[in-house]
């Protein structure tokens, strides 16, 4: 997450959705940066399906939509390749209709 949060822009908010198994989760905060610029590092625990729910509403209310890789299903053996290798950044999607 260090990497991440110098490019958190300003009045802008890095909600932290799970900690991925590290065996260290700690994060260096300057609190300079975040004063400075209003930002914000907030926890959100998932797990609820409530919290799905929120999550859904969230997005949608401030515009936010998830970055896929859309493959047909032609392809999905090179999908498939393209996550095992962890090139794919984001999310990988076999479309059935392409």
């Amino acid at each position: 997450m260090t990497t991440v949060l110098p490019t958190l822009a300003k009045n802008g908010t890095l909600i932290v959705l799970g900690v991925g198994g590290h065996d260290d989760c700690t994060m260096g905060v300057d609190p300079g940066f975040l004063i400075a610029g209003r930002r914000r590092v907030m926890g959100f625990p998932s797990g609820q399906p409530s919290d799905a729910e929120d999550t859904l509403n969230f997005a949608a209310r401030h515009g936010i939509r998830p970055i896929n890789e859309v493959f047909p299903a032609s392809q999905a053996s090179e999908a498939f390749n393209r996550m095992m290798s962890k090139e794919a950044i984001f999310r990988v999607v076999i479309d059935h209709t392409l």
